[in-house]
């Protein structure tokens, strides 16, 4: 056997190997959640005594402060706070109610998405939609627009569910809304405060009761004096790192992006302003929707527990019980 030949089989046996292992390492690696397979997601779940709170999907992003998705399980009912207009619907589950934070169509463009998935996996009676009072009258009507879509989809597809009866049921939360009762189980209530931003667009914070918790779903540019709560749930924007991104969109022209920014800016807290937020209102907790995409935040020192809600999401009642 000549050296070029033991040579050449050598080099195949290291190809080989690296192949093999190429090919393990693709078996045994864990797939991200971003990367599952949209058509079989599995929704959320949790126990009926229990308090959860996850992303609206398995695949749902914090990535826009102002256009967070999140999925609360409390008492057997399935609640929805945010409707993104680029969120995925597959995997969203039955819903029992979706509450809607701003007008703006980046945060709630995505209704009819939400309509139609939840309509065509089954739902029968109208989903109850949330909204402020400016922007109910909107929703409506474009549920009565979409009516006409439905029966081309019931006709092709032959479904029998009465698509007229499984649109949507508008409920509006007045503009001076302060501690105003949206949505009652008994043992689950759901209560809106209300305020209008600079630029004439209202939006809502919610104030969850579950048992011996309550949680706030705290929109960038709410009211910020909400009384005690236990947990506070808000997305958060570092100003820093928001006026590197600002120079990089100007130096592209992407002025709509640099407005987008700006406004995050002004009104969405830091990681040390949600901390302070926490204290004020005496939580015990704060849930952050945005902490891992800015990394260079850190936690405060400070007698409140913070964390990131990651895609697995978390079970506040159990912390409650903790304590």
């Amino acid at each position: 056997m000549t050296r070029r030949t033991i040579i050449l089989l050598i080099g195949c046996a290291v190809l080989a190997g690296l192949v093999g292992y190429m090919v393990a390492g693709f078996k045994t690696k864990p797939q991200s959640p971003a990367r599952q397979d949209v058509f079989s997601l599995t929704p959320h779940s949790a126990a009926p005594e229990d308090f959860a709170v996850f992303p609206c999907t398995p695949i749902s992003e914090f990535d826009d402060p102002y256009a967070p998705c999140l999925l609360v399980i409390a008492g057997g009912k399935r609640l929805t706070f945010g409707a993104p207009i680029y969120q995925n619907w597959r995997g969203i589950g039955q819903i029992d109610a979706a509450f809607l934070m701003y007008g703006h169509p980046v945060s709630s463009g995505g209704v009819s998405g939400l309509r139609l998935e939840t309509w065509r996996n089954g739902r029968k009676a109208r989903l109850l939609i949330i909204a402020g009072d400016l922007q109910a009258e909107a929703i409506q009507a474009l549920d009565d627009l979409n009516a006409g879509a439905d029966a081309l989809i019931a006709i092709e597809s032959g479904d029998q569910t009465g698509f007229r009866e499984a649109g949507l049921r508008v409920k509006p939360v007045p503009v001076s809304a302060r501690g105003f009762k949206v949505f009652d189980t008994g043992d689950l209530t759901v209560m809106s405060y209300s305020t209008i931003n600079e630029a004439g667009d209202q939006v809502i914070a919610y104030r969850i009761n579950y048992g011996q918790a309550s949680a706030m779903v705290y929109p960038c540019g709410a009211e910020t004096d909400i009384g005690s709560v236990d947990y506070l749930i808000l997305p958060t924007a570092e100003k820093p790192g928001l006026v590197s991104r600002q120079r990089e969109q100007a130096d592209k022209g992407q002025l709509a992006d640099v407005q987008d920014l700006h406004r995050i800016g002004r009104t969405c807290p830091s990681v040390l302003e949600a901390a302070d937020m926490g204290q004020a209102a005496q939580a015990k907790g704060v849930v952050l929707l945005r902490a891992d995409l800015d990394q260079d935040a850190a936690l405060p020192a400070s007698h409140i527990w913070m964390s990131d809600l990651g895609s697995a999401g978390m079970i506040l009642s159990e912390k409650v019980s903790e304590r």
